[in-house]
């Protein structure tokens, strides 16, 4: 079971998307692939929980969240790590809004989308 409400992961991804300007974690040797932490210090939204101590790069080439399954060889560091801490469909849900759009506006507005689906409150960040 979670540690963490849905209501506090969510709040926690936000805040730390928006103290980065709601940018992107983008690999730009991989054709703008993005990445849970990129060369300028922004982190995707499951990047948002991985401490320091426990970021690896090697993680970049594991892939998402939702392809994580107990079998694989990363799995641990996704326990270690502390992700399993959280509910993993919101975690798969909000690194899709974060991979997947277009540019600052869009990932605010697919976040909206997330806290509409899980039925969230909007934080301060994400209220305008």
């Amino acid at each position: 079971m979670p540690k963490f409400t849905k209501q506090q992961t969510f709040d926690i991804v936000v805040k730390g998307l928006a103290a980065q300007g709601f940018e992107q974690a983008k690999d730009p040797h991989a054709w703008g692939s993005c990445m849970y932490r990129d060369d300028k210090g922004r982190k995707c939204a499951a990047g948002q929980f991985i401490p320091d101590e426990l970021y690896d790069p090697e993680i970049e080439f594991m892939g998402s969240i939702g392809c994580l399954i107990t079998s694989s060889p990363v799995y641990h560091w996704y326990v270690d790590s502390g992700l399993a801490d959280h509910d993993r469909e919101l975690l798969i849900d909000l690194q899709a809004a974060h991979d997947t759009a277009d540019d600052p506006q869009h990932v605010k507005l697919l976040l909206r989308e997330v806290a509409f689906t899980h039925e969230l409150t909007l934080p301060p960040e994400l209220a305008q």
